[in-house]
């Protein structure tokens, strides 16, 4: 009995000395996540639900809004890759509802009575669903804390982000946005950003809240933004059909390099001569400029909303 005590306190010794703080055979939380990040980003085909809230803030005003997003993607990593993202923006009382496709190097897009497409490289566009998605390649340091604990059978990982860290991540995201604002002083300065992952029992990860703190200053004028994401993955593992519709060869093509979106219906161009994309509208003479179409299918931009939300004309020409 006394020679069987002094197997299993040798036995706990030998592993505290080899494995530390880990415990004997348990994974600490980082290695968890990373783990989990990978094998989750290494997928074949991917169906995520996510809800997007923000809030843009500049001039003493202030814009909110939500967004609902159903993505199937098959190949993300691949030359191959094929997108099916639907999407629901609810922004100063009106709902713009999106289809937007990815095949075949084109980004298909169809608003209301519009349907456009044009070529978009598709490193340009695994890039920002990366941006989007679960995030790989960061490192222990990166993380100013991250701790586990056990929900049923699943890992609940909570965790703060050194912000600094974020920004090539976030400079991919906003890409579309720093290129139609070439020409533009603009720094961007990112919060630390906390955030939760959920771990099934199969390594993926099912589950992801992050929230982000931005602040831009372009041109001398401050705007603030703070993103709310929430992202839940559908049966990660299994495979996802994505499925496109009939018409895709009658959607208008469109030369982006050419600033051609004026003949592109509700997303044309602007009265002051701007731009507006479904990523974004480019800032000519005013901080928040009111661009909205008539009939609210332009509505779709930040910049636009925030004059139609303020009940006077304070920020005109304040750039």
């Amino acid at each position: 009995m006394k020679r069987k005590f002094i197997k299993i306190v040798t036995a706990a010794l030998v592993c505290a000395g080899l494995l530390t703080a880990a415990g004997c055979g348990k994974k600490d939380p980082f290695t968890v996540y990373e783990e989990a990040a990978v094998k989750t980003s290494e997928l074949k085909s991917i169906a995520s639900t996510a809800k997007l809230n923000m809030k843009l803030s500049a001039q003493g005003q202030s814009i909110e809004i939500g967004m609902d997003m159903d993505m199937k993607i098959l190949n993300p990593n691949g030359d191959d890759m094929q997108a099916d993202i639907a999407m629901d923006m609810d922004m100063l009382g009106q709902n713009i509802s999106m289809n937007s496709y990815y095949k075949d190097g084109y980004y298909y897009t169809a608003t209301g009575d519009s349907k456009v497409k044009y070529i978009m490289d598709i490193k340009e566009m695994q890039e920002q669903i990366a941006a989007n998605s679960v995030q790989t390649g960061l490192k222990k340091e990166d993380f100013k804390e991250i701790s586990m604990e056990k929900k049923d059978k699943d890992s609940l990982i909570t965790f703060t982000i050194n912000g600094e860290t974020m920004s090539n991540v976030v400079d991919s995201a906003m890409g579309a946005l720093s290129d139609m604002l070439a020409g533009s002083d603009m720094e961007m300065k990112i919060g630390d950003i906390p955030g939760t992952a959920t771990v099934n029992k199969d390594n993926y990860i099912s589950a992801m809240t992050m929230k982000m703190p931005l602040t831009m200053t372009i041109s001398g004028q401050e705007m603030t933004m703070d993103l709310d994401m929430d992202i839940t993955y559908t049966d990660p593992g299994k495979d996802v059909t994505v499925e496109f519709p009939d018409d895709l060869d009658t959607y208008e093509e469109i030369d982006m390099s050419a600033g051609a979106l004026g003949d592109a219906g509700s997303l044309g161009a602007t009265d002051n001569g701007t731009t507006d994309t479904n990523e974004g509208t480019v800032v000519g003479d005013d901080t928040f400029s009111d661009n909205s179409a008539e009939d609210g299918t332009d509505s779709n931009t930040t910049e636009g909303a925030a004059d139609d939300a303020a009940e006077d004309d304070t920020t005109k020409d304040a750039a």
